[in-house]
């Protein structure tokens, strides 16, 4: 299954590679260009050249991620149930299907096109990854190949990676202040841990200061919203790594916040292209934990796929 380009659409040998690959290695591909250049076609013409459903999910600065797996209407239910409508016994009538959700459920496999996403609210991983209530989205990564793996060690190695993802945007002289965080969440994975361990990493993570550095406002901004977002997450439920994972996480971003960040989270197209390579990080951490196999691809493979481009 190889995308050479269609009579609509004449790609470079370059864009060839990189859709070949993603297909190939099953990773997201960020195409990025000025309006008008052929993005959104790029999409509509991968899925017509490899036969495959065309999903659009189009995004803005108000898009949640759970909005891609569904919507639950309750002003419709309250409204039927005052007019005694017997559809309200059932939630599912009320449950709308998101695109991620058509994705997942897809006879064939399809192209999901995620439009706009410099658009999209803080990070779209980070926003995956959240879970909604103790059924838990984490981790939906598992989701997209069709499989319900989920444990602690999972979510708590997620998290971890997530941390480490923002400590390398860190000032050197600051990053130590997250690692220790972090080996600390590492050293409770596969222990048990009480309500009191879960609580202890709580308090820690909302203790940690949160405050403004020399940074430009969008940029703060960004780093102070995912330090108070990821505390929802918080549960006396959880286990100790994965509570203090949390808390690691928490703490990075508001280290970042105080000004130590040296990347520019504060521009939606440099966030974007990060993100690709952090949710790629991510799958990586998701096949080492529960042990998926991804097919390798063979040097014949690749020297096909390089002469296939050069006809």
């Amino acid at each position: 299954m190889k995308f050479t380009g269609t009579k609509n659409y004449v790609a470079t040998d370059d864009l060839k590679v990189a859709v070949n690959a993603s297909i190939v290695l099953e990773r997201p591909l960020l195409i990025k260009g000025e309006p008008g250049t052929g993005k959104t076609v790029l999409a509509e013409e991968v899925a017509k050249a490899l036969d495959a459903p065309l999903l659009t999910w189009h995004t803005k600065s108000t898009t949640k991620a759970q909005q891609g797996l569904y919507e639950y209407d309750a002003v419709s239910r309250l409204r039927d149930s005052q007019l005694g409508d017997p559809r309200v016994s059932d939630i599912s009538n009320y449950i709308k299907r998101g695109k991620l959700w058509e994705a997942f459920t897809s006879e064939k496999r399809p192209v999901l096109l995620i439009d706009e996403i410099d658009k999209a609210d803080i990070e779209f991983p980070n926003d995956l990854l959240r879970e909604s209530d103790r059924t838990r989205l984490v981790p939906l990564i598992g989701r997209l190949f069709g499989t319900a793996e989920d444990s602690p060690e999972l979510r708590a190695r997620l998290r971890i990676t997530q941390t480490r993802q923002v400590v390398v945007l860190l000032e050197p002289a600051a990053r130590p202040r997250v690692l220790g965080a972090v080996e600390r969440a590492e050293s409770w994975i596969g222990l048990d841990g009480d309500e009191e361990v879960v609580r202890q990493a709580f308090a820690e993570a909302m203790g940690f200061p949160l405050v403004s550095g020399d940074l430009d406002a969008s940029h703060t901004e960004f780093h102070q919203n995912a330090s108070r977002m990821f505390p929802f997450s918080f549960s006396l439920e959880l286990e100790a790594a994965e509570a203090y994972a949390l808390t690691a996480l928490v703490i990075a971003h508001r280290v970042a916040a105080a000004g130590e960040c040296r990347a520019d989270c504060g521009n939606g197209p440099a966030r974007a292209r990060r993100m690709v390579k952090d949710l790629s990080g991510l799958i990586d951490v998701y096949d080492e934990v529960t042990g998926r196999t991804v097919r390798e691809v063979t040097v014949d493979e690749v020297r096909e796929l390089e002469s296939a481009l050069r006809v």
